[in-house]
């Protein structure tokens, strides 16, 4: 496709694009990406509408929505025949590191991995996305520039990949996590989920590092065939360190092992008394662990849900992550045996400086509490987004306004009692 100038931009995002940029400038701890994403289509033009109708380009622009935040903005750009595929552009405002945006391509390319319907013709586009991120504290550069360069970074990624203005960010991720699951210098790092009326950690999340305990914490997609490789590991070295932990001291009793679920394990029939005898070869019984659902599990599936409700009935915690990003109905939240919502953290640094984002949070924790569930905001960077959710009645938090990122020497080392919080 030609390339993108400002003049080809609807005036909406290209207002919403500068208004980030002026902001940036004004305020250093304001980041925000751009990303434009392209949409392969397998058929010619002329033969898309017979197969695969009109209304795919909404289908699409739905989907979207759902993976990304409340507030950030998405637009379509008009096709120019021949029509191969479709585009998007996206800009994400509030991000405060890498890792966030990460989170947000991730159940972007997630989303888009599950083939669109046509009646009854599955249809599966090939994406690709370049990312360009401004980081809290650097100036950014104009509108057009950042067009540009979303321009470049396309260009570098693979089919059914993204690629990071400056660099490939996939290629570099994939390749740590291949090397890492093959070394032995892997090792866990927790973030405590800290309750925000005293401080005592209530769970504390693992995941796994390279051996500097400072490392950003590896990842696989829910797709990816290493995300069992992955909990497997992350379980065996947790446990190491979390059950001496736990039994120095009685007051660490009720604190649990959360860790990431995999959808497609859970989908598995069988995976429920395959976990149990996991978690005890461990030494973790069901009910010393927290499980955190991905938002786009699916739970549309009675099955699933069955499913999950036994596993509740054995002991096991279980959470929804990023809650917020509008994948999952109120009727399916209903049903959920769900002890704790984590709401994305896209919605906290929003919520402190805009209100339609502050009451979009306080219905959330409302609702929670309304359905007996616990919630927990994500993503904490500052003391007065600690205080913001205090005040709106959320009981638990984690990130570095509640506590940094724990070593399993750090971990040991804590106050008997837990956690000093901010």
């Amino acid at each position: 496709m030609p390339l993108t100038g400002a003049s080809d931009v609807p005036h909406g995002l290209l207002v919403r694009l500068r208004r980030c940029v002026a902001h940036a400038v004004r305020h250093p701890g304001f980041g925000f990406a751009l990303i434009r994403l392209e949409l392969a289509l397998p058929c010619a033009a002329a033969e898309l509408p017979r197969l695969y109708g009109a209304d795919l380009g909404r289908q699409v622009k739905r989907r979207l929505q759902l993976a990304l935040r409340p507030g950030d903005a998405l637009v379509a750009l008009a096709a120019a025949p021949p029509v191969d595929g479709l585009t998007f552009l996206m800009v994400l405002d509030g991000l405060g590191s890498e890792a966030d945006l990460e989170t947000v391509v991730r159940r972007v390319r997630a989303d888009l991995a599950r083939p669109f319907l046509d009646g009854l013709q599955p249809l599966k586009p090939v994406p690709r996305l370049g990312v360009v991120f401004c980081a809290p504290g650097r100036t950014p550069r104009s509108a057009g520039t950042l067009l540009q360069q979303a321009e470049n970074a396309l260009a570098d990624a693979s089919p059914g990949d993204w690629a990071l203005a400056g660099k490939d960010a996939s290629r570099p991720r994939v390749d740590r996590l291949q090397q890492a699951l093959r070394s032995d210098v892997l090792q866990v790092v927790f973030e405590p989920q800290v309750d925000l009326s005293r401080p005592v950690m209530r769970a504390l999340g693992a995941r796994l590092a390279g051996s500097d305990a400072a490392t950003r914490p590896l990842d696989a997609g829910d797709d990816d065939p290493r995300a069992e490789a992955l909990l497997q590991r992350t379980l065996a070295l947790a446990a190491a360190h979390f059950v001496p932990w736990r039994a120095a001291d009685a007051s660490r009793s009720s604190c649990r092992l959360a860790l990431p679920a995999v959808a497609a394990l859970l989908r598995r029939a069988d995976w429920a008394d395959t976990f149990a005898e996991l978690l005890q070869d461990n030494g973790l019984a069901c009910a010393d662990v927290q499980l955190e659902l991905p938002p786009t599990l699916g739970l549309q599936d009675s099955n699933l849900l069955a499913r999950l409700q036994g596993l509740a009935r054995s002991g096991l915690v279980l959470a929804l992550d990023d809650f917020g990003t509008g994948h999952t109905s109120l009727s399916a939240l209903a049903r959920l045996p769900l002890a704790l919502l984590k709401v994305d953290r896209g919605l906290v640094p929003q919520a402190h400086a805009q209100e339609h984002h502050r009451v979009l949070l306080e219905s959330t924790v409302r609702l929670a509490a309304q359905l007996g569930i616990a919630t927990l905001g994500k993503g904490l960077q500052t003391p007065a987004q600690l205080a913001l959710l205090r005040d709106l009645g959320c009981e638990r938090g984690e990130g570095e306004a509640a506590s940094a990122l724990l070593g399993p020497a750090a971990l040991m080392g804590l106050p008997r009692r837990g956690v000093a919080l901010t």
